[in-house]
């Protein structure tokens, strides 16, 4: 059987599960440049058969092996079953640089696209589990300009369709042992910087560990413990019987024997810590660290040889220092009630990746709680007043979404308290985080070892849409980041909200994954790439592009699983939501200026009565879709009340009870007491910063962390003075 000639190649490729089986044909060293295009000719008994390039930069160097990066465009699929079809792969600087774009949030600014080459034309041959048979012929190159030898850009070049093509193993749809591999059940740290365990890659979703019992931390969704201690026997034991993962200092064996030979040999780690995932060499480190700690993890990846684990450390500067002996950089502030705006601190993010050595794993904290500052000053001032300060569940979710949608690979949940204690604010704050952990694990292949290729537009500027690619997958994670989130979040809502994605296979359908089920959602080519909209949007979601019908089903399946967990926690935490809102909504009652709520909150217990409803007969969709649609009209709620109390304000951390919703009530207070206030003298000893003598009188103190190209000072000036004669 051919198209062309007497005869052609053919496979046949048998498999039970995976999206692909890849084989190559070596084309010499064409340069991407607008004319250079590849054509092949494919029958098949099943569609699905893909054509790409493998392009070579050999101006980057990937950090992992040393070699020049590689990438793999892709061209257009097979679908005239049973019938002779040419795939075509053109345009390929437009595809080169759409690659480099989402590379350079991977690796950095210094990812050079130029005298990039192809080195391989590659077809996927997987057409599903079953056996697929493919016939290929004619495979063609056009506007052939060979990178080391001058060619003319308009000659072409016809591949000899001999067995050139080398075949490649069947890879799991989403993770899980490739077909003929035995299962591994210890964590293995990739080169990619993703965690590999029971031979499928997992997201670290770990908890400061504050004591709580492991079986209930696994309840909640974690998959590793973060301890500040090292691990003891019983404590690895248990880990062990639960399949979770540990994260903690290394064995206080390791050390040198004698204080004067630190050349001694040190104790081998033993197989009782298979079940750590990585060692934690510290956290506040600076400058001074540098060195003594690079020695000692010099000492320990001797101690541990064998298993080779990941060293992780969070460094405050020397980030590039510290990452040249480290393997993960850990990353994170509490931004939620401060100035810092969630969007910012995206930025700040993906800039502290960059500081770092090119290609190092990057993984970042998720805040829990309000810092321990606002919660002492309310303790003092406002524990009569209001309910104490809290952080929602729509920041938490936030937070750990802009992490992954900023390159990490794990995450941190920052605790200070237990999760095992039975007060309210506890049990919310173990809810949120079991909805976010549930909801991170529909996303898991994609953030765990997909690519992160860049955003997607929308048509609202607050939202911000991640894409990420998985094989031949896409998934948009859009935020919704307005302005003030990290106060109080606004209702993050809308309806009809359109997204445009670049490189999108137009054989991709679009699914919006929701608790409960797998939605479809159309999608148009427009200008710039595919459109799709979502008719009704909340906060975050997750939207998924595939043609797989294997890989759309396990998500499928993925989804109807997480439905009871999820509507279950959501009419939970609409629940106590609405109790907060009722309890500050009372007693802002009498307060002049505040927004009538009656009609809002009325609306609100219809939706969560319809939610109690839909989960009475096990409609798990509609049960979340009617408890998110009351907490959006209590963000309305917080919010207007939020806004009028700090309207007056030069800035919300003006006073330390308008940082979030639950303190106003307190806020209200102060201002009432303050009324009849008289200011008295500066309490704080040269706070008045009107001599040097003053403020050094009063022990104040200059202190520096080392940053790279930046140069910081400090000096009492005249110019400096908002009242009296001198300021700092």
């Amino acid at each position: 059987m051919a198209f062309a000639g007497r005869q052609s190649e053919h496979f046949q490729v048998v498999g039970q599960g995976g999206t692909s089986v890849f084989v190559s044909h070596d084309v010499g060293r064409p340069r991407v440049i607008p004319e250079l295009g590849a054509s092949i000719w494919v029958k098949a008994d099943r569609p699905g058969i893909r054509i790409f390039a493998r392009v070579v930069l050999p101006r980057t160097v990937d950090p992992r092996t040393q070699t020049p990066v590689l990438l793999r465009l892709e061209g257009t699929s097979y679908t005239h079953v049973g019938r002779w079809q040419m795939l075509e792969l053109g345009n390929l600087p437009e595809l080169l640089n759409q690659r480099i774009r989402g590379l350079r949030l991977q690796l950095g600014p210094q990812v050079d696209g130029r005298e990039a080459y192809v080195d391989q034309i590659h077809l996927n041959l997987y057409g599903g589990p079953g056996a697929t048979n493919v016939w290929v012929d004619e495979l063609q190159l056009v506007g052939y300009a060979d990178s080391a030898l001058s060619v003319s850009a308009g000659e072409g070049r016809t591949m000899s369709s001999g067995p050139a093509f080398e075949a490649s193993p069947v890879q799991p749809a989403l993770g899980g042992t490739p077909v003929g591999a035995s299962a591994d059940w210890s964590p293995r740290f990739q080169r990619d910087g993703s965690v590999e365990v029971q031979n499928r890659r997992i997201l670290p979703r770990a908890i400061r560990y504050q004591g709580e019992s492991l079986a209930r931390l696994k309840e909640l969704g974690f998959n590793t413990i973060w301890l500040s201690q090292p691990a003891s026997r019983a404590m690895l034991d248990e880990a062990a019987s639960l399949n979770l993962l540990l994260i903690c200092p290394p064995p206080d064996t390791i050390r040198t024997l004698s204080d004067d030979d630190p050349l001694a040999p040190v104790a081998k780690i033993g197989p009782e810590y298979d079940a750590v995932l990585a060692w934690d060499l510290g956290s506040d480190l600076s400058e001074q660290h540098v060195g003594p700690l690079q020695d000692f993890a010099r000492r320990l990846r001797a101690a541990d040889d064998s298993r080779k684990r990941p060293l992780i450390c969070r460094p405050d500067s020397n980030l590039r220092e510290f990452s040249n002996f480290v393997d993960v950089i850990l990353v994170g502030q509490s931004p939620l009630a401060t100035s810092l705006e969630l969007s910012d601190y995206a930025k700040w993010i993906r800039h502290r990746s960059l500081l770092a050595r090119s290609g190092t794993t990057v993984w970042s904290t998720v805040q829990t709680e309000p810092s321990p500052g606002l919660m002492e000053q309310w303790t003092v001032g406002g524990s009569r007043a209001s309910l104490p300060p809290s952080i929602n569940v729509e920041q938490m979710r936030l937070m750990a979404y802009m992490a992954v949608a900023s390159g990490s690979r794990g995450l941190l949940f920052e605790s200070s308290r237990s999760l095992d204690a039975a007060d309210p604010e506890t049990r919310t704050r173990a809810a949120s985080l079991d909805l976010v952990n549930l909801e991170l694990e529909l996303a898991r292949p994609w953030v765990s070892s997909g690519s992160l290729l860049g955003t997607a537009r929308c048509s609202q500027p607050d939202v911000l849409g991640a894409v990420f690619e998985y094989h031949r997958t896409r998934l948009l994670v859009p935020l919704w980041i307005g302005p003030g989130a990290q106060y109080v979040p606004g209702q993050s809502a809308a309806h009809e909200l359109k997204f445009t994605a670049s490189g999108v296979p137009e054989s991709n359908r679009a699914y919006e994954i929701v608790p409960g089920e797998l939605r479809r959602r159309e999608r148009n080519r427009g200008l710039g790439g595919v459109e799709v909209t979502l008719s009704e949007f909340s906060l975050c979601s997750l939207v998924l592009f595939a043609e797989d019908p294997d890989l759309v089903a396990e998500v499928r399946r993925h989804a109807k699983e997480a439905g009871p967990r999820a509507a279950r926690l959501y009419r939970q935490l609409a629940t106590r939501k609405l109790e907060i809102v009722e309890d500050v909504d009372r007693r802002l009652a009498n307060r002049t200026g505040q927004w009538d709520t009656s009609d809002r909150l009325t609306s609100a217990r219809k939706y969560l009565q319809s939610s109690d409803g839909a989960f009475a007969a096990k409609n798990y969709t509609d049960t979340c879709l009617n408890a998110d649609r009351a907490m959006r009209l209590l963000r309305l709620v917080e919010r207007s009340n939020w806004e009028t109390a700090v309207r007056p304000l030069s800035s919300p951390i003006a006073s330390p009870a308008t940082v979030c919703f639950t303190t106003l009530p307190w806020h209200w207070s102060m201002v009432d007491q303050t009324r009849s206030w008289r200011a008295g003298p500066n309490l704080i000893g040269g706070g008045d910063f009107e001599s040097v003598a003053s403020v050094m009188a009063a022990r104040w103190g200059h202190f520096k962390h080392a940053a790279p190209n930046v140069v910081s000072d400090g000096a009492i000036e005249a110019k400096a003075a908002r009242s009296g004669a001198a300021g700092l």
